[in-house]
């Protein structure tokens, strides 16, 4: 995903980073278990590997995601 901007903000003494992206076309996936309602083992496993390999990528870059640390 393309970078945007990136930088520190500063806020009631604390230093904040961040990273700001291009929005990606997608659908949630709060989205795919509304309108499944029951997803198999082997769509739970899929979708969790996808994650913690973007989150290993991520941390292996030095970084961290915001809510997920």
């Amino acid at each position: 995903v393309p970078t945007i901007d990136a930088g520190v903000f500063q806020a009631e003494g604390a230093s904040l980073c961040y990273v700001a992206t291009e929005i990606v076309e997608g659908w949630p996936l709060s989205a795919l278990i509304h309108d499944q309602k029951r997803l198999t083992i082997e769509s739970c496993y899929n979708i969790i590997e996808d994650i913690c390999s973007a989150l290993d990528y991520v941390h292996s870059q030095g970084l961290s995601h915001g809510a997920i640390r």
